[in-house]
């Protein structure tokens, strides 16, 4: 048996991009802290043709897992530019930073704190 001959031309490493999905966790995980867990962040992906898709939705735990959709986005394996759909609009974000940016629009918005707030005092009447 005769020795392999790799034919792949190159090592792998990872791009040193940060995907959306990330800084999304990163986001949904002080979340739950900043509101002791009583609102978190759930962050479901899922593969629609060569489009990856994920759903960012807000849930409180108190109110029966009650969950409200806030955004999601969609990236080719590319990663960058994605599609982030904020209803009633959808935005397009062509890097890492712009993504960000857009990000910290959507999660600090006025709509975003009422629900927030909204979440928690609900959690709170009904603990």
């Amino acid at each position: 048996m005769s020795d392999s001959v790799d034919l792949w031309g190159t090592d792998f490493e990872a791009d040193d991009i940060l995907p959306p999905i990330t800084i999304m966790k990163e986001q949904a995980a002080l979340l739950g802290r900043k509101t002791k867990f009583v609102v978190v962040a759930d962050i479901e992906t899922e593969n629609v043709g060569k489009e990856i898709v994920h759903h960012f939705s807000l849930i409180a735990r108190a109110l029966d897992n009650y969950k409200y959709f806030l955004f999601r986005l969609k990236h080719e394996i590319d990663i960058y530019p994605v599609t982030v759909y904020w209803p009633p609009r959808s935005y397009e974000a062509k890097d890492e930073e712009e993504f960000t940016k857009l990000l910290g629009e959507i999660l600090s918005s006025e709509n975003t704190t009422k629900i927030i707030r909204s979440m928690l005092a609900q959690s709170k009447a009904a603990g």
